[in-house]
């Protein structure tokens, strides 16, 4: 190239922007596929659980025990489970009638497990009735859903819903013997519901073990990642928690929210309505 004697500077570096709000996509990817090895559910209350795939509503009876119930089928679905061996709790309760005892069929299907699993139980009126049933997962695929199917002129209801890892059968099969392993230590933070929303939102969320009674906070946050507002500061409590929110003054648009409870943190994305 010849020499023209002309000197081109050279070009000034890009500035480096720093947002306001930094999102671990990432980390929310895996939040989604992924849930511990132990989740335990109690059911019957106004908003269904994250887990809720049909119920035809809730029930509190005069004990003041709450259920779900249908008329036909009740269906919880879960998503991916990294454990090759899972059990599965069932508590089914039921009083306030005339009927002595009640027949439901219990299903475990979807292309999460191997072959479905299929049991009856019976329970009985004013008892709560636990049973048992384990499966052995595929690992490499979806999701697991359970079906709670009527078997008389009844309905079915289900009080609480658990689902433990088995890691070892030492007994030489069957439930008994088996050695359930303890949560991960993974906080989950599940979809804000209903999403969008006109008014009233409700954020639930998973605390294991080792979080349990450590402070916690739920803020939200607009687009431009400024914080907005504190929902909730507190300590928080083992299991599955919810947290309810009434939009008084925000107005339409898309906000996120983020969770946090010591070195953890989780993000969901969520719209307000007017």
């Amino acid at each position: 190239m010849p020499d023209t004697g002309i000197v081109v500077p050279p070009k000034p570096p890009r500035p480096v922007l720093k947002p306001y709000f930094f999102l671990d996509f990432k980390a929310v990817q895996r939040e989604i596929i992924t849930i511990p090895s132990y989740i335990n559910i109690s059911l019957g209350d106004e908003t269904p659980s994250p887990f809720t795939q049909h119920r035809d509503g809730k029930r509190e009876y005069s004990s003041g025990i709450k259920v779900d119930y249908a008329n036909q089928q009740l269906i919880y679905k879960f998503p991916k489970i990294f454990s090759e061996k899972l059990k599965f709790l069932f508590e089914l309760y039921y009083e306030d009638t005339t009927e002595l005892n009640r027949e439901v069929n219990i299903k475990i299907t979807g292309d999460g497990i191997g072959p479905p699993v299929s049991d009856d139980i019976i329970y009985q009126q004013g008892e709560i009735t636990r049973t048992f049933v384990s499966i052995e997962t595929n690992t490499d695929q979806g999701v697991i859903i359970v079906h709670l199917n009527r078997k008389q002129d009844d309905e079915v209801t289900l009080k609480r819903l658990a689902i433990s890892s088995l890691r070892d059968i030492s007994s030489g099969g069957g439930i008994m013997g088996a050695e359930i392993s303890h949560p991960t230590g993974l906080l989950l933070f599940f979809a804000p519901q209903p999403n969008p929303s006109r008014d009233r939102i409700t954020f639930q969320f998973f605390v294991p073990e080792e979080l349990s009674g450590k402070s916690a906070s739920l803020d939200l946050y607009d687009i431009a990642g400024r914080k907005i507002l504190n929902i909730f500061k507190g300590k928080i409590n083992q299991g599955y928690n919810r947290v309810s929110y009434k939009n008084k003054n925000l107005n339409s648009g898309v906000y996120f929210v983020v969770l946090k409870i010591e070195d953890q943190k989780r993000i969901k994305k969520f719209v307000f309505t007017r």
